[in-house]
C-alpha cells in the first residue's frame, strides 16, 4: 500500500501525493464559488457537492447544467427533450399540460382564438364565415413522430379536423376554424399518430384554457401591466365566454383624475400676470418625495392659467402617469398636494416656484 501525504497550498488548495514504484499522482482540490469542491486529476475535472449525508460527484460540464436546472426549475421551468435538440439545457414552461401519444411525449400543450388574425394561404388559412373563429394548438414533442391534433367540442358532440398541420422550429401547430358558441363549450384536444396510442386533454372550454394559460404566464411578472393585445383579447374571449373576466384582476389600477386646483396667489413676489408652465408633477399627500421610485406620479393638462396676487380656482384633468405600487385611486373629494408649479413673470421672465392644492372631483377609469 502506498503511503499518502496532504500538501497545503493557500487556503483554497490542497495537493494529493501517492506515492509508490511508479510515479506520483497528483490530485487538486479547490473551493468553487458556491460551496462546491473541485477535484482535478490527470485522467479529468470533477466537482463535488454534498447534499444532505451524502455527496454528489459528477463533471463541471454536470455541475453546470444542474446548478442552472435549479434556478430554471425554480423559475417555473422544467427540462425537455424536445425532438432533435436532446434534452440537455431545453426548458420548457412547466405549468402547460401534456400527455403522451403512444411512447412520444407532448408537453407545452397551448391553445388559443386567433381573434383579428387573416386568412393565410400557406396555412391553407381561408376567409372565416361570420360567426367563426380561427383556433390555434400548438405543443412540442420529444420524437419525430408524425403527430396531428382534432378538437371534440363535448357539450355540442360535434368533432373537428384541422384544416393544416405543421411544424415550424421544432413547434407544432394545428389550425381550426369553429364556431363562435364552439369557445366556451366543455372540449377536448385529440392528438394522433397512425397506430399510436392517442393522448387527450380536456378542457373547460377552449376560451377558459386560453385565459388560465395567460394568468400563468402573468405570474412571472407581477406588478406589470399587460399588453394592449392581452387587453384586447381578454375583452375579446369575455364576449365569447362570461367566465373569462373582460380586464386582468392583477393589473396595475389605470384612472384619470379630475381636479380643482388652487394656489395662495402671487402676492408675495408682487407681480401681476404671471403664469403656470405645464405639466405639473403630483403626489398624493403622504407619499415619498419625487426622488423617490416608488412614487405615483401625476400630470396635469390644461391652458395655461394666469395667476393673479389672489388665490385662483381651476379645473384640471391629472393623468396618471407612474404607478408602481398599484395604488388604488384617490376617493373624489380628497386632497393631493402638488409638489411645485413654476410660475413665469410675463415682463421679466423671471420663474417662481409655487404650492398648488387640488381636490379630486371626479375619478375616470382608463382601459
Amino acid at each position: 500500500m502506498g503511503k499518502q501525504k496532504w500538501l497545503a497550498v493557500g487556503t483554497l488548495m490542497a495537493a494529493l501525493v501517492c506515492t509508490s514504484a511508479t510515479p506520483a499522482t497528483i490530485v487538486r482540490f479547490s473551493q468553487g464559488a458556491d460551496g462546491e469542491t473541485n477535484i482535478s486529476t490527470p485522467w479529468g475535472d470533477y466537482t463535488a457537492v454534498q447534499q444532505g449525508d451524502s455527496v454528489w460527484v459528477g463533471t463541471p460540464a454536470e455541475f453546470e447544467h444542474n446548478r442552472v436546472a435549479g434556478i430554471m426549475r425554480d423559475h417555473g421551468s422544467k427540462e425537455f427533450n424536445i425532438s432533435g435538440k436532446g434534452k440537455r439545457n431545453n426548458f420548457i414552461d412547466a405549468t402547460l399540460p401534456v400527455t403522451s401519444v403512444g411512447n412520444t411525449a407532448i408537453a407545452s400543450i397551448s391553445i388559443s382564438v386567433l381573434f383579428g388574425e387573416k386568412p393565410n394561404k400557406r396555412l391553407g388559412r381561408a376567409a372565416k364565415p361570420a360567426g367563426t373563429e380561427y383556433v390555434s394548438v400548438l405543443w412540442l414533442q420529444d420524437s419525430a413522430t408524425k403527430i396531428s391534433a382534432a378538437l371534440y367540442d363535448a357539450d355540442a358532440a360535434v368533432s373537428y379536423a384541422p384544416y393544416k398541420c405543421i411544424v415550424e422550429s421544432d413547434l407544432h401547430v394545428c389550425e381550426f376554424q369553429l364556431p363562435t358558441q364552439a369557445l366556451s363549450h366543455k372540449a377536448s384536444i385529440g392528438f394522433l399518430a397512425r397506430n399510436q396510442k392517442p393522448g387527450l386533454m380536456s378542457v373547460e372550454s377552449i376560451s377558459m384554457a386560453q385565459y388560465t394559460e395567460y394568468l400563468g404566464k402573468r405570474k412571472s411578472s407581477p406588478g406589470e401591466a399587460s399588453s394592449h393585445e392581452d387587453r384586447d383579447a381578454l375583452r375579446q374571449l369575455h364576449a365569447v365566454d362570461d367566465r373569462v373576466p373582460a380586464r386582468d384582476p392583477t393589473d396595475p389600477v389605470h384612472y384619470n383624475l379630475k381636479l380643482e386646483i388652487c394656489n395662495a396667489g402671487l402676492k408675495q413676489f408682487g407681480g401681476p400676470g404671471q403664469e403656470i408652465s405645464y405639466p405639473i408633477s403630483l403626489r398624493i399627500r403622504g407619499a415619498s418625495y419625487s426622488f423617490y421610485p416608488n412614487r405615483t406620479i401625476y400630470n396635469i393638462y390644461a391652458a395655461p392659467v394666469s395667476i393673479k396676487s389672489k388665490p385662483t380656482c381651476y379645473a384640471g384633468l391629472a393623468k396618471l402617469a407612474k404607478n408602481p405600487t398599484l395604488e388604488e385611486p384617490p376617493a373624489m373629494g380628497a386632497t393631493l398636494d402638488v409638489d411645485y408649479g413654476i410660475s413665469t413673470d410675463d415682463v421679466t421672465g423671471q420663474q417662481h416656484q409655487i404650492q398648488f392644492s387640488a381636490t379630486v372631483t371626479d375619478v375616470l377609469q382608463m382601459d
